[in-house]
């Protein structure tokens, strides 16, 4: 099931669906702020991660930090889907 699809049977007309590819900590200004906006969640989310995954929250911070250099080095994109349209 895609987001058009879900719109439209929600009764949305005239709906439209793109897909955007983000540089993730590369690519200037656009890639540095994803990364920051992703390594934020990352943290926020970090004591739920680490009870999952049974480690430390210093760990969970070292595997943001590792994650971090790795999407800048291998130049990893942020995939974003969005759809939208419009109330009858």
């Amino acid at each position: 099931l895609s987001l058009d699809i879900i719109l439209e049977d929600s009764g949305l007309e005239n709906v439209r669906e793109d897909t955007y590819t983000v540089p993730l900590g590369w690519g200037g200004e656009v890639g540095e702020l994803a990364m920051k906006d992703v390594q934020l969640t990352l943290r926020q989310l970090r004591p739920h991660l680490a009870l999952a995954a049974g480690t430390t929250e210093a760990e969970v911070d070292a595997l943001i930090a590792e994650y971090q250099a790795e999407c800048t080095a291998r130049g990893a994109y942020l995939v974003l889907f969005t759809a939208y349209g419009l109330a009858q």
